[in-house]
């Protein structure tokens, strides 16, 4: 099996989770198929990165951020076309470990943004496992604030207890309950349990800012709604899925049964849904790059920003 497979292999089986790792392992990959020697034309070399871009972005549905970070690989290759293979290797290169670094930047100016919303004796809730979520909650902890954080375990892989394990790490104190206690502690009837705000992470995101997020997130954001507990999504804006106008053309990725039962009986059909939508009317705010947004102005900002898109 070559390195490409590897990577694909790994993607698939959620070995590299996360969009954010997905797209870097994209990027650093296609970094290496840019390297090799063996390929001696420009144009042998943009269709080289087309073919494995392609094929590594679609490992797993719902994956825009990698699909964009290959839009911009090819951006840059089409614009400098007319250089030869050499230099056009040494840019690409250079263009990825630009864009490598943004994304780690953007994620240090994420946290900053989003620890601005979080308050002195907050309960904050969160639902799977988002880095960007954590670092906004251990960047407010750098900031002295006090505060508890209470997430769901997130069955049938329990990256919750990543998030747990992470928080853990930093000294915020945090609890964690089932899945299916998740829209209890956020409505109004959990007494002793009031939480303050949601912060979720997210996929994808539709042009209309709709949120595509762990399943389960959809019954959190509905609670939180009823509650009148602000929803905020932090993420990369490169998230954003260009393919999709509207809610409808979002991909919602189905995974094996087997993940929920391994060995269930033969009559039983099991719908294993990875992920929903968060509408965007459910969501207070987007916590990118840029600042906090609303849903509704999301998309023309980063396509303002992001030209290769």
């Amino acid at each position: 099996m070559n390195f490409i497979d590897q990577v694909y292999k790994k993607i698939v089986h959620i070995e590299i989770q996360g969009a954010t790792n997905i797209a870097e392992a994209v990027l650093k990959t296609l970094k290496k198929v840019a390297s090799d020697k063996r390929i001696k034309t420009p144009r042998d070399l943009i269709r080289r990165v087309h073919k494995v871009g392609y094929y590594l972005s679609r490992a797993r549905d719902t994956e825009p951020m990698a699909e964009n970070a290959v839009r911009f690989v090819e951006y840059h290759l089409k614009q400098n076309q007319d250089m030869d293979v050499k230099k056009l290797r040494v840019l690409i290169g250079r263009g990825i470990n630009s864009f490598l670094f943004n994304i780690m930047n953007n994620k240090k100016e994420i946290g900053e943004f989003g620890q601005n919303l979080i308050k002195n004796d907050d309960n904050v809730f969160t639902h799977c496992h988002s880095s960007t979520v954590v670092k906004i909650l251990q960047t407010a902890k750098k900031k002295k604030k006090k505060f508890r954080v209470f997430n769901t375990e997130t069955r049938p892989l329990f990256q919750g207890r990543t998030t747990s394990k992470d928080l853990i790490k930093v000294k915020i104190k945090n609890t964690q309950v089932v899945d299916s206690a998740g829209p209890f502690f956020v409505s109004p009837y959990s007494e002793g349990y009031d939480m303050d705000i949601l912060v979720l992470g997210c996929d994808a995101i539709s042009m209309q800012g709709d949120a595509v997020n762990k399943i389960g997130s959809y019954g959190l954001a509905l609670a939180a709604k009823e509650a009148k507990i602000p929803v905020y999504i932090a993420t990369q804006a490169l998230k954003l899925d260009i393919e999709a106008k509207q809610m409808k053309h979002l991909e919602i990725e189905k995974r094996a049964a087997k993940e929920i039962w391994p060995r269930a009986p033969k009559e039983l059909k099991i719908i294993n849904y990875a992920f929903d939508i968060v509408p965007a009317n459910y969501i207070a705010g987007y916590i990118t790059e840029f600042g906090v947004i609303k849903p509704k102005y999301l998309a023309k900002k980063v396509l303002k920003n992001y030209k290769f898109l």
